[in-house]
């Protein structure tokens, strides 16, 4: 009994995600391509990650020493290692 249960709601769950992907495709598959086609994008500004960081090194010892690293406006990348 438990068996045929899960199968016919499994069956059932199937047919719901059949029945809403026809609809999709068929029925608003035109006014989604249009939507996609209009070249409706959204730009916003994305800021890159500047200033600095640190960065702690462990050895089976425990702590070895720690890497510091900054990057300017231009990109650049330094580093500074300290014990």
């Amino acid at each position: 009994m438990r068996l045929n249960m899960f199968f016919f709601s499994t069956s059932i769950i199937f047919s719901v995600i059949i029945i809403r992907l026809a609809v999709l495709q068929f029925m608003k598959g035109p006014e989604l391509t249009d939507q996609e086609s209009s070249g409706q994008i959204k730009n916003f500004p994305l800021q890159p990650i500047r200033g600095t960081k640190d960065i702690l090194i462990y050895g089976t010892m425990g702590f070895i020493g720690v890497i510091h690293w900054s990057i300017n406006l231009k990109g650049e990348v330094f580093f500074e290692c300290q014990k």
